[in-house]
């Protein structure tokens, strides 16, 4: 997410704009680890797929 980002400091500085992008920031982190531990558990055979019966 922050790759395009400058990067301009503490986000407490910015306000009410970075209370808003501090939420951004840390939905983005934890929805990509939830998918990361998704996917981990669908390649470790956690679920059986309708294919695969």
């Amino acid at each position: 997410m922050r790759r395009g980002w400058d990067d301009a400091g503490d986000l407490e500085q910015w306000g009410p704009v970075g209370e808003v992008l501090g939420l951004w920031q840390h939905t983005a982190e934890t929805r990509a680890e939830w998918t990361r531990r998704l996917i981990d558990r669908l390649e470790g055979g956690a679920y059986v797929m309708a294919d695969e019966r």
